[in-house]
């Protein structure tokens, strides 16, 4: 069964590090680089935490002799076209990146195309085995990508790539410990059909202290950016809406020249198309909406414009 999350994926990657360190033989030495600390994605974290060990086992049987395995953790910027090893599709967007790397032996050119077949394997050492079939099936159910550059003799680097999303509470953390922020009076602009959503998000956006403006649909609310939008400092828009949704919209804005920054609220789980973010999207809110959920999300998309109380 798959239980899939929301899991800061830096807290994760230190404890994957501490348990490796304990795994593997001391001639390895487990390097991280954490170049994202705030990310999160949404994905089962025992099945990612298994994908990490595949792999890890992997460069360890490409580096008999000992070397360096390095954890890294980056995200891609918005305009970034990555092709996936394992689909063979081509993907854009703003993605989480965890990469594992290693100096071992890396992999031949006549092996690469092959590495991820279930029964296909070769002597050691080569630094890949079965277990990559079963990295790829982790990371296709997390609605993920992969990537491999490898060089013969150097060593071979896998990266992983999961859409980002920004939605609390995640692993590890309780509401209790979530300090609320709050705005001093920015105007934030409220796209929403549903009567009644839309007035609890007013109500909570005056209670957090911004002040707000409303659409009903993606295309009053690009008539009243197009007309003021050097006043609005966010968009709050929902996904699905009649006569405009939040996608037309946050297209719109951007054949406009429009860059305020856009949060998108969605009820729907997340595929891998929509959460890889359309350029001027910073970040997803799940329904239903919690205050501190919302609060969080706004102080990331306003990049930390809030004071706490």
């Amino acid at each position: 069964m798959i239980e899939r999350k929301p899991l800061m994926l830096a807290e994760f990657l230190q404890d994957a590090a501490a348990l490796l360190r304990r795994t593997l033989p001391e001639s390895v030495q487990i390097d991280t680089e954490i170049c994202a600390e705030d990310s999160v994605v949404n994905v089962d974290s025992a099945q990612l935490q298994q994908a990490l060990i595949n792999l890890a086992l992997n460069s360890r049987d490409a580096m008999l002799g000992g070397g360096v395995l390095c954890l890294q953790l980056t995200r891609t910027a918005p305009d970034t076209q990555v092709s996936c090893a394992a689909c063979g599709r081509d993907f854009t967007g703003e993605w989480v990146v965890l990469s594992i790397s290693d100096t071992g032996v890396g992999i031949a050119s006549q092996d690469l195309q092959r590495i991820f077949e279930p029964f296909f394997t070769t002597a050691r050492p080569i630094g890949h085995g079965p277990g990559l079939s079963q990295v790829m099936g982790i990371v296709e159910q997390q609605d993920g990508h992969i990537t491999v550059d490898t060089v013969v003799g150097k060593g071979t680097t896998f990266s992983l790539y999961f859409p980002a999303l920004v939605q609390l509470p995640v692993e590890g953390k309780e509401w209790q410990e979530l300090e609320v922020t709050y705005g001093s009076g920015q105007p934030i602009l409220v796209v929403e059909d549903n009567d009644a959503l839309r007035k609890a998000l007013l109500d909570a956006l005056d209670m957090l202290g911004y002040r707000t403006l409303t659409s009903p649909n993606g295309q009053e609310a690009l008539a009243r950016l197009l007309e003021g939008g050097d006043e609005i400092a966010l968009v709050l828009s929902d996904w699905i809406m009649p006569v405009m949704g939040g996608e037309a919209l946050v297209a719109a804005m951007r054949e406009r020249g429009l860059s305020i920054p856009v949060l998108m609220i969605n009820g729907h789980p997340l595929t891998s198309e929509v959460a890889a973010k359309p350029p001027g999207v910073v970040a997803w809110i799940q329904k239903p909406v919690t205050l501190e959920c919302l609060s969080a999300a706004i102080s990331y998309g306003l990049g930390g414009q809030q004071r706490q109380q």
